[in-house]
């Protein structure tokens, strides 16, 4: 097989989610339910007055994967449950059609299956926190979908392990989350806090494309990070084993390993993310205003003594970024990215 061969910034893969849907916490209502654009003259579903649509073509292309969760928004609006339970309700609607090794996708030359997906079933089998957040998952699929469309309870964990282990979270053009997908080309790639590619999304098609040149016989051979990069060893450590129970081995984890990112003072550190917490949910340009006023005040005071692969520091630059691209401040943006991007040039 003929090596792979890429240079930052090269497509390695674009990739159309076999099942997706909008985040009822953050995207409901801010995005359509079928493309993911923003809209200012969303329009609900005349039926259910929960999926929003930027236009009929949209509604219409939306249809059938609608159809099954519009009975159940109707009749326990104004309850609308969580994504997880969205999602897996959609990925089981589809596969009453279609077999899990018929579900597939190439990525350069290789043929990746939802069959093949890891799913870590005996490990939420085992687990104190996940196991119940199955059971009461799959009660409200079958109360959705009706009990004689779904399978039995074991392949229900496993069709729910492959989702909660494989799922991206789809995010805008300001990197808020909107929604969750289940992607089967993307989910191809394997972890590491050293990736040498990333991820973004227009709408709801992902592409993913190398950050470094890279020479490999296979596609799987290229990692991709699944946690924040901007975590402390021990909390990337943490949060991997929590969510997608395994170690990593990486040269960032390994047990002398220096950690790229330092943090001084955790009580800072807190703030600038209860800062980002509000700026997420803030509508109004006054609210906007206020976080990016106290956010510069953070730069030019607690910040400013700190070292510039600070956590609390480069989280803080970030989001005076997000600030001044929402208020169309963009020579403030754009110095503030400036720094991002250099502070990351320099990290190993």
């Amino acid at each position: 097989m003929a090596m792979l061969s890429y240079k930052p910034g090269d497509l390695i893969v674009s990739s159309t989610p076999f099942a997706y849907v909008v985040d009822p916490l953050n995207g409901a209502g801010r995005v359509c339910d079928y493309c993911f654009k923003r809209c200012e003259s969303l329009k609900p579903c005349a039926r259910c007055r929960v999926a929003h649509y930027c236009n009929k073509l949209c509604e219409a292309s939306a249809l059938s994967e609608h159809v099954p969760e519009c009975c159940y928004f109707e009749e326990v609006f104004p309850y609308i449950p969580d994504v997880t339970v969205r999602l897996l309700t959609r990925i089981v609607h589809k596969l009453q059609k279609e077999r899990m090794k018929d579900c597939k996708e190439m990525v350069q030359g290789d043929m990746r299956t939802l069959e093949e997906m890891e799913s870590h079933s005996n490990d939420i089998m085992n687990d104190a926190v996940m196991l119940p957040k199955f059971h009461a998952s799959w009660a409200t699929v079958k109360y959705i979908l009706g009990e004689e469309n779904v399978p039995p309870l074991l392949d229900g964990v496993e069709i729910f392990g492959k989702m909660v282990i494989n799922r991206f979270c789809i995010t805008d053009s300001d990197l808020k989350p909107v929604g969750q997908g289940l992607y089967i080309g993307a989910s191809i790639f394997d972890h590491s806090c050293d990736p040498d590619a990333a991820y973004v999304f227009e709408g709801t098609r992902l592409t993913v494309r190398a950050t470094r040149s890279l020479n490999v016989n296979s596609v799987r051979e290229i990692y991709i990070c699944y946690v924040d990069k901007l975590l402390l060893k021990e909390d990337r450590i943490a949060a991997l084993q929590r969510q997608y129970y395994f170690t990593c081995n990486c040269v960032f984890c390994k047990e002398d390993a220096r950690d790229p990112f330092t943090e001084k003072w955790s009580g800072l550190t807190e703030c600038v993310r209860n800062l980002q917490l509000e700026l997420d949910k803030a509508e109004s340009k006054a609210d906007v205003e206020r976080i990016a006023s106290r956010c510069r005040e953070i730069l030019e005071c607690q910040c400013k003594e700190l070292p510039s692969n600070d956590v609390a520091k480069v989280e803080a630059l970030l989001l005076g970024f997000q600030c001044g691209t929402r208020l169309a401040t963009n020579a403030e943006a754009i110095g503030l990215a400036l720094q991002v991007m250099e502070i990351m040039r320099r990290v190993p």
